[in-house]
């Protein structure tokens, strides 16, 4: 009787810890693509200026162009 008490609370931890692994898992899958898209549209929004008197190159985003791409990809509804 000891033996099936045992198995199930066994079976029950084991089930609860698999579906926990699993759920972190994808959070982390999801987090991971929202990053790399929104490092994408930085990517190609891009704006580089040279200021030569000071030797210095400025990088940013373009605001609607960044803006339209999050908005292509998914990450904004606006």
């Amino acid at each position: 009787m000891d033996t099936n008490i045992t198995k199930i609370i066994t079976t029950s931890i084991l089930g609860v810890a698999f579906v926990l692994a699993v759920w972190l898992g994808v959070s982390r899958v999801d987090q991971y693509l929202k990053q790399n898209a929104v490092d994408e549209c930085a990517k190609v929004s891009r704006y580089e200026k040279t200021i030569t008197a000071e030797n210095v190159k400025l990088y940013y985003p373009l605001a609607d162009v960044y803006k339209n791409c999050l908005k292509d990809k998914g990450i904004i509804n606006k």
